[in-house]
């Protein structure tokens, strides 16, 4: 599956361009980063409210879930780790204004972080 964003931002896009071109409605309404992981795209950014969110978009079915809800966690980058089928990311958890790294099991979509005590400058070697 060839995703492609669009022009990011509030009047961005989401589609499929392959196996065939489909366009895609999100939650996510102002895309930050995507990533995506076979028939499946990890959006994060933020709603129409302003607020940051984390969804998953089944290309095959459109249907959406929301994996972050409003304002957990400002995600900064989206990787697949193929090697531990695991999602990683890096932001700021609003909760305590911690810097983190987390994962989210593809699965389970299970979230787990872990605060990095560092900068974000010396925590990029995480991916």
């Amino acid at each position: 599956t060839v995703f492609a964003l669009l022009q990011s931002g509030p009047s961005g896009r989401f589609v499929r361009y392959f196996p065939t071109r489909r366009d895609f409605t999100s939650e996510v309404a102002n895309i930050r980063s995507a990533q995506s992981v076979r028939d499946v795209a990890y959006l994060a950014g933020t709603n129409s409210n302003g607020q940051n969110i984390l969804t998953r978009l089944d290309a095959t079915t459109g249907a959406e879930t929301t994996i972050l809800g409003p304002d957990q966690i400002e995600i900064y980058r989206l990787r697949y780790a193929s090697g531990s089928d695991r999602l990683m990311f890096d932001g700021l958890r609003y909760s305590d204004n911690q810097y983190v790294v987390g994962t989210v099991n593809p699965t389970t979509l299970e979230v787990a972080t872990t605060v990095t005590g560092g900068s974000q400058l010396a925590d990029l070697q995480t991916f």
